[in-house]
């Protein structure tokens, strides 16, 4: 399942890709349109974290001080209401990159950080989940956390290594 389409209102998409949104639900005027199979993480361009709700409770369990989860209905493009499905929002924001080995883009709004590197001395007091100061979007989960995903059945989920140094 991918997002085909969105109208977002007056609503500012980057609060929510950068873990700042404050509201306890999505406003009305909101519509996110979806296709294909359901899945239990549903990929799109604004760099938000929707999860099916099995997806969602799962990360809340594992990681309960580093997500807050708001209700998000999806829509198929006939307009028949998809239930199920949260919207996972991150609250930790680390101070964690290694500037000057990770990769940045040169980009409109400045550069962008394209190939985290994680700052080696901070690895031992990272939460289980959480956003990347200084590369905004980027997510990071610790090994135990993605370990207790494994063999669970979710599915449109995958991660990358991220290097440390």
């Amino acid at each position: 399942m991918y997002l085909v389409e969105h109208f977002l209102g007056d609503l500012n998409y980057l609060e929510i890709a950068e873990g700042v949104f404050k509201k306890d639900c999505i406003p009305e005027n909101v519509k996110i349109f979806v296709e294909g199979k359901p899945c239990d993480y549903v990929g799109n361009p604004l760099s938000w974290h929707i999860c099916s709700n099995r997806l969602a409770k799962h990360l809340e369990t594992h990681a309960s001080a580093c997500v807050r989860l708001i209700d998000i209905p999806l829509y198929y493009k006939s307009g028949a209401r998809i239930d199920g499905y949260s919207l996972v929002i991150p609250t930790k924001n680390v101070d964690c990159l290694n500037y000057d080995k990770s990769e940045f883009l040169d980009g409109q709004g400045g550069p962008t950080c394209m190939e985290p590197v994680i700052k080696r001395s901070s690895v031992k007091d990272l939460p289980p989940l959480f956003l990347v100061e200084g590369c905004p979007w980027t997510v990071l989960f610790s090994q135990g956390l993605i370990a207790s995903l494994v063999g669970k059945g979710f599915t449109g989920i995958g991660f990358l290594e991220c290097e440390v140094s």
